[in-house]
């Protein structure tokens, strides 16, 4: 018998046993996308906090200059002591500075004058809500002294 042309039966080959897609392989497919999408949307998390604490580090950076900037261009430190010599630098909002270590770059005088004040200074500068802090040396000569 000969079915009208209108029929979709008609259409379709025998034997091909396929209708469509199921609802397991959408479901299989919806799957594979998602695990795809959590690994993007975890590289970019990985990203923004690489970035977030490289430029926490450049910011520590520059304070750190601009605290041995100030100290080393103070006017006089004549043998100045670790207290004095900070509380004498203003230190940018946000970060504290500390003098980690003093040290004589000449032999050790008698008496401290503008000529044996010649100091090796290093400062730690430090951003406590992020815990980063950077380590500098500055070398502190009194600006008044003479060579001899």
């Amino acid at each position: 018998m000969r079915r009208p042309p209108g029929d979709l039966q008609a259409r379709r080959p025998l034997g091909t046993g396929q209708a469509g897609s199921t609802l397991v392989e959408a479901l299989i497919a919806i799957t594979i996308v998602s695990v795809l999408l959590l690994g993007v949307m975890a590289a970019m998390s990985a990203s923004a906090t690489v970035s977030k604490s490289t430029g926490q580090a450049t910011r520590t950076r520059a304070a750190l200059a601009a605290v041995a900037d100030r100290l080393a261009t103070q006017s006089s430190f004549r043998c100045a002591t670790v207290a004095a010599m900070i509380d004498a630098v203003d230190v940018p909002a946000g970060y504290i500075a500390t003098v980690t270590k003093i040290e004589s770059l000449l032999p050790v005088a008698a008496a401290c004058t503008e000529q044996s004040s010649v100091l090796k200074v290093t400062i730690r500068v430090g951003h406590p809500e992020s815990n980063t802090s950077m380590d500098g040396e500055v070398v502190l000569r009194d600006q008044l002294a003479r060579p001899t």
